[in-house]
């Protein structure tokens, strides 16, 4: 907060005195940016709308508690991810009426199905049925778990992993060792659907409550089912027709990773669904239509 709040605000009110009056609202992400939304719409008498990204476990930190409520009691409208932070941030006592769900919109012109075959040929990996982590490369995002996993996993099963992080020399150096694990570090953004169209399964092995995640469904609007971890948003957001929720464990892992490549037409009813599912959910219109209905709201 320290870090974050005087140079937002600073920079938010020196935008808001320049254009006050072309400015209606203030649409905050996360608490940080609600704080400082708070005190411009008060000073500048704004509507403020706020999105929130992450689960705090607020029954367990009662001052913090206060203090978001005392942030957030002022705003017109605050959105949720998913319902297990709907449920959260209503610990605070903010009215339910005023916490509202929305899906967070996925690039699906952008992230689409390319030839399987053709993304793996151009990776450079073969036939080979590929496990794909795409995210930081941090303990708690659950890469060590599946290091683990790719070890015991040595044969049928390839694996790539896409990022950057604090574990990257490791990782790479576990890479250099193994045959059946491809360190690809950072990816371009343009490059992704190559990436997610290649893979046979994304693993989400998050070891914490997720408050969101991208990956989840830009792999499924490239048609590649997704293992989540039972933590968080995540069995918010993946069911039984797109993927599989497991408790995130080594041994659960290689399980269900098993029983995905040895059942190709199970496999390819998650796959074919996947696309559909993202469309009908996280569709970017849905989500501006809730925006810009609480941007009017009076």
């Amino acid at each position: 907060f320290l870090y974050l709040a005087p140079g937002l605000l600073l920079a938010s009110l020196a935008i808001l005195a320049r254009h006050r009056k072309e400015v209606r609202v203030i649409h905050a992400h996360g608490l940080v940016a609600s704080f400082v939304a708070k005190v411009c719409s008060r000073l500048f008498r704004k509507r403020a709308i706020m999105c929130i990204h992450s689960i705090y476990k607020f029954e367990s930190r009662p001052f913090f508690r206060r203090i978001v409520r005392w942030t957030l009691a002022s705003f017109d409208s605050v959105f949720a991810l998913a319902e297990v932070s709907r449920r959260d941030i209503l610990l605070t006592g903010l009215s339910p009426a005023k916490v509202q769900l929305y899906g967070t919109p996925v690039d699906h012109w952008f992230f689409v199905p390319k030839d399987k075959m053709d993304a793996k040929t151009r990776l450079g990996i073969g036939n080979s049925f590929v496990v794909l982590f795409v995210g930081r490369l941090i303990e708690k995002k659950g890469i060590k778990v599946l290091l683990e996993v790719s070890k015991a996993v040595n044969q049928g099963a390839f694996f790539i992993i896409v990022g950057e992080g604090p574990l990257a020399t490791e990782i790479s150096s576990v890479a250099s060792n193994q045959g059946n694990l491809l360190f690809a570090g950072k990816v371009s953004y343009d490059e992704l659907p190559a990436y997610y169209s290649a893979a046979d399964v994304v693993v989400v092995p998050s070891q914490y409550d997720e408050g969101y995640s991208r990956v989840v469904l830009e792999a499924m609007s490239c048609g590649t089912p997704v293992v989540a971890a039972n933590k968080g948003c995540l069995p918010d957001i993946v069911n039984q027709r797109v993927g599989i929720v497991v408790d995130p464990t080594v041994e659960n892992i290689i399980q269900v990773i098993g029983n995905l490549r040895n059942n190709p037409t199970y496999l390819s009813s998650l796959s074919q669904a996947c696309r559909e599912y993202v469309i009908e959910r996280y569709s970017p219109e849905e989500a501006f239509k809730l925006f810009e209905e609480s941007y009017v709201r009076k």
